[in-house]
């Protein structure tokens, strides 16, 4: 496995990209999307594992318009409407997405042999993605703001539950996860059984919000659940095998 960074043309400028190749050959690719708290070395962590399994894994830098400005984190509730207004809305995420997936399609990987796999603020991109575009899978992890409103301070991102999903699509929740209370995993449980594209919504009972993150810029993060963690790894796995075929 090899790793660089590069930089891809969008109506906005110069996308960075992080790539993680595999040894061999690839013929399937899975988009990696970061999190509120930018492109991290978590995700780039994730990119290298998805290329180990022989993927081509990319992960771009959803806020490069910031140029590398603080991230605003709120620190209280008041802060929430602000923050939401900092993140990257849809008009922005939408054509970045597509310039990745077209330099991926120079790269000889079409469509339906990419996937996309995100968390949070990233998993509700992987979703945005499942609607925009008939890919070959989308993976969500605990991805707030799809089902219900969740960024109330930015109209351009919005819930996009009631969209025709266009690719086959795995969520990853807790029912511990404060940002999306269990009315809404109900409801969005019902959406996935009732779309016409195949879905399914995992639920784990005691995880919260961020799971699968052992440490973050604050140390041990107390969300850690290791055997949700560990399933999910797996579901994730066998998803994008099953739909992205060989790679």
């Amino acid at each position: 496995m090899t790793t660089s960074e590069t930089t891809i043309t969008t109506p906005d400028g110069a996308l960075p990209l992080y790539v993680a190749e595999p040894a061999g050959p690839a013929t399937a690719a899975v988009v990696v999307l970061h999190q509120a708290g930018g492109l991290g070395d978590q995700v780039k962590a994730r990119a290298d594992r998805f290329a180990a399994e022989g993927y081509l894994a990319v992960a771009p830098d959803l806020f490069y318009r910031k140029q590398g400005e603080p991230i605003p984190f709120p620190k209280g509730p008041d802060d929430f409407p602000a923050f939401d207004r900092w993140l990257s809305p849809d008009r922005q995420i939408v054509p970045d997405l597509q310039a990745v997936l077209d330099w991926l399609g120079a790269r000889g990987i079409p469509l339906e042999r990419i996937g996309a796999v995100g968390y949070s603020y990233g998993g509700r991109a992987a979703y945005l993605a499942a609607v925009t575009w008939p890919i070959g899978a989308a993976v969500t992890y605990y991805g707030n703001g799809v089902q219900g409103r969740s960024f109330s301070g930015s109209d351009d991102l919005l819930p996009l539950a009631d969209r025709p999903r266009l690719a086959p699509w795995l969520g990853l929740y807790g029912e511990l996860d404060q940002l999306i209370p269990p009315a809404e995993l109900d409801a969005f449980q019902a959406t996935v059984a009732a779309a016409a594209v195949p879905g399914e919504l995992v639920r784990y009972p005691d995880a919260g919000h961020g799971f699968d993150v052992e440490t973050g810029p604050a140390g041990a993060n107390p969300n850690y659940a290791a055997e949700a963690a560990a399933d999910a790894a797996r579901r994730t796995e066998a998803f994008l095998a099953e739909r992205l075929g060989g790679r």
